[in-house]
């Protein structure tokens, strides 16, 4: 359940399809990336991302300090995660080429953990091929959430926080009043996730698959 170097990488609506049944250590990457990767996957195979950043807005985790101190991975990493928004790195990147090999070299991530407890945000700023309004990305993102993502995005047009995403079971859900394009292919979509319960109903969902898949 995090990167791991020589395992492949799968995720959930994703790439299960390149999954052969030899394959019994794997892994799903972390909860960011089950939240970026439908998202963008689903933008891209509609208006083909040019390139793009993602950011993770994250909760503080259990391994973050209280007050300022010393940490072994970074200055930042030791500050107080109550009182700061600390900018981290994020293996998020490399996962995204790994399970988006179409994406490699197009697409990078950036994380940032802020003084709450629960509920995520992931903000995927892109340049496009193809031009898009935020009426044909939200058709697209619908198309998708009862097709192909049926259960992994979910789309809202209500005014939510994060706070109503504690406990969400989708890897994403794609805030169409929040997202934005300038011009025709410039855009910055907002997606709603929980870093953990939703990366937890992924990661059950995998071990079903890899299941179903080791009994056929």
């Amino acid at each position: 359940t995090v990167p791991c170097e020589g395992a492949p990488t799968f995720i959930v609506g994703v790439n299960l399809d390149d999954y052969e049944t030899c394959k019994n250590v794997v892994s799903t990457s972390s909860g960011s990336t089950n939240a970026i990767a439908p998202l963008a996957k689903v933008l891209h195979e509609n208006f083909e991302i040019v390139e793009g950043i993602a950011t993770a807005i994250q909760p503080v985790k259990s391994s973050q300090r209280t007050i300022d101190g010393s940490s072994k991975k970074s200055w930042r990493e030791g500050r107080g995660a109550l009182q700061n928004i600390i900018p981290r790195p994020t293996n998020a990147a490399k996962a995204l080429g790994q399970v988006l090999p179409e994406l490699e070299g197009k697409l990078t991530a950036a994380s940032v953990r802020v003084p709450l407890a629960s509920g995520s945000l992931i903000d995927l700023t892109c340049r496009l091929k193809k031009e898009a309004s935020l009426d044909e990305i939200k058709c697209a993102m619908c198309e998708a959430m009862d097709g192909s993502m049926i259960g992994i995005i979910d789309v809202t047009n209500e005014k939510v926080v994060s706070s109503d995403f504690i406990g969400s079971h989708y890897s994403c859900v794609y805030d169409s009043r929040a997202s934005m394009v300038l011009g025709k292919k410039f855009v910055k979509l907002f997606a709603w996730y929980d870093s953990e319960y939703g990366y937890a109903c992924r990661v059950i969902d995998l071990i079903k698959f890899m299941h179903a898949e080791q009994k056929s």
